[in-house]
């Protein structure tokens, strides 16, 4: 039985990522029931995700999750309390597959507590999934020696119990963790983030100005607002009629009082604090997105060097050329599949790259990068990275996927 658990988002973030879960756990493991729990919300809008191409075998569970800021310690012992439950609720006496889809350190030692007990012992393995913990993660850390022991520093810094295991969503996140928490990469595998088929797209729009420039999902700092901001302002000026820079999504908690000046934004209101993800239907985001020229992502510091960015795959998924500073899974990205757009040193470079759009168009380059967006989708499609997660468990738990493949 594979159970896989969302125990921290509330609302629909991250639901695409968790259906492309579901779908190449399916695609690597047929036989095996899956199960998938999660806030209702969330729930419902995976569920909802999977409904033109039902994942055979897969019920849905709705569950109640920590609150957001609830203290770590109660966080652990809510979190105990849910797992215990789940665990019992599904346990069919064969082996179980434990994934938790977005780990923040207690669930970590919960899991390797379960994996000693007498009930579990041999044939309960977990895995938790890493979205990149910053390099600022490594900061400051609470005194509280309880609290401390549950941080994810301490988590991706301990040595694992056999039946444990953390994922990345990229394999270019690895060494840069490594760097961080020394001995991380030898038990740490990759499950890519797979792209939806159903949500794939080949259509282009009509090339010719105004060339429609997006930045795509939650505005941040680190995925470069302030930086789209200013190109948007001044190219607009510069080159009147020649762009549109639109924000398909919306602004993030903490610059949520930043003027937008030319960009033309596609939401109501910014994300509130200490709420659910609110995000843009589905449906509106990828029709507004198919409408665009060009994915801009201005990448800012070292946030997503430990992580991969869920917007980046989007634009992949519709074959949009991207507009991008570098960040490690964008670069190799560029490394193995080739010219995906123009990768930016800085954004002097990146508004360079705009620029000359005024100046000429080169539509054998840009057909040229969409074919290549479509070679790198292929690979990120659920039979591809199910296909690869089973193979790195083969060599990591050989018995795990004997268990999963009986």
């Amino acid at each position: 039985m594979m159970l896989v658990v969302e125990p921290s988002i509330h609302g629909t973030g991250h639901s695409t990522i968790n259906t492309g879960i579901l779908r190449a756990l399916r695609a690597a493991f047929p036989a095996q029931p899956l199960r998938f729990a999660a806030e209702a919300e969330h729930r419902q809008e995976v569920e909802r995700l999977n409904e033109a191409e039902p994942v055979p075998n897969c019920a849905y569970q709705t569950i109640a999750i920590p609150p957001m800021g609830t203290p770590p310690l109660t966080r652990a012992w809510q979190l105990w309390h849910l797992l215990r439950r789940l665990l019992a609720q599904h346990d069919d006496g064969g082996p179980i597959y434990l994934l938790l889809t977005c780990s923040n350190g207690p669930e970590f030692h919960l899991g390797e507590w379960f994996a000693r007990t007498a009930r579990y012992r041999g044939r309960l393995w977990c895995h938790f999934l890493l979205h990149g913990p910053d390099a600022g993660a490594f900061g400051w850390r609470s005194r509280n020696p309880l609290v401390r022991r549950l941080d994810l520093v301490e988590v991706i810094r301990r040595p694992a119990h056999p039946a444990l295991r953390l994922l990345v969503l990229d394999a270019a996140t690895v060494p840069p963790l490594e760097a961080l928490a020394p001995g991380l990469a030898a038990r740490t595998g990759v499950f890519k983030l797979s792209l939806l088929p159903q949500e794939a797209d080949d259509a282009a729009p009509p090339a010719g100005p105004p060339w429609r420039i997006a930045l795509p999902g939650q505005a941040t700092a680190p995925k470069g607002i302030h930086s789209f901001i200013g190109m948007a302002n001044r190219l607009t000026a510069r080159y009147p009629g020649q762009f549109e820079f639109h924000l398909v999504g919306r602004l993030a908690a903490d610059v949520a009082d930043t003027p937008l000046g030319a960009v033309i934004p596609h939401a109501d209101r910014p994300q509130a604090r200490r709420a659910k993800a609110s995000q843009m239907p589905r449906a509106r985001y990828l029709e507004l997105l198919k409408s665009m020229h060009f994915v801009c992502l201005p990448y800012q510091g070292s946030y997503y060097h430990t992580g991969a960015s869920g917007v980046f795959y989007d634009a992949v998924n519709l074959r949009l050329p991207l507009l991008v500073m570098s960040a490690p899974h964008v670069a190799e990205s560029f490394a193995q599949f080739g010219d995906l757009g123009h990768l930016c040193a800085d954004e002097t470079a990146l508004e360079n790259a705009i620029a000359a759009l005024a100046d000429g168009f080169d539509a054998p380059r840009y057909a040229a990068q969409r074919a290549r967006l479509g070679v790198m989708r292929e690979a990120f499609l659920p039979a591809a990275t199910g296909a690869e997660l089973k193979r790195w468990m083969a060599l990591d738990s050989p018995a795990l996927v004997r268990s999963l493949a009986g």
